[in-house]
């Protein structure tokens, strides 16, 4: 597994009016540290198991190819992401993301801690 650089704030994935991005080895969000749901991460974490499993050629090729012949909800890649963006992170993932290990590993942790 290779170190992924988390970018906040990201200008790119505003733009685009997206949460988050996977441009390996970085996941661009467009929300700061503080602000960050553990479910965009889980769901960003997802594609870069995705790449990591798939290879970075074939994993963005067949993403595109998706994505111009079907819609972003049907990509397969996609509904992968969406079916484990509610499922806890794991501490590889933490760690893997360079994140605090105290960070929340769900969005309802996080609000617990908020609170």
């Amino acid at each position: 597994m290779s170190t992924i650089k988390v970018i906040y704030n990201s200008y790119i994935t505003r733009l685009l009016n997206l949460d988050g991005l996977v441009l390996y080895p970085f996941v661009l969000v467009s929300t700061s540290n503080d602000e960050t749901l553990p479910s965009i991460l889980k769901h960003e974490v997802t594609h870069v198991h995705q790449i990591e499993r798939d290879g970075f050629c074939k994993f963005y090729f067949q993403y595109c190819m998706y994505m111009c012949v079907d819609s972003y909800k049907n990509n397969i890649y996609e509904q992968e992401a969406f079916a484990d963006e509610n499922m806890a992170l794991t501490q590889a993932e933490i760690d893997l993301l360079g994140l605090s290990p105290t960070f929340p590993k769900t969005d309802a942790e996080m609000c617990m801690l908020n609170r």
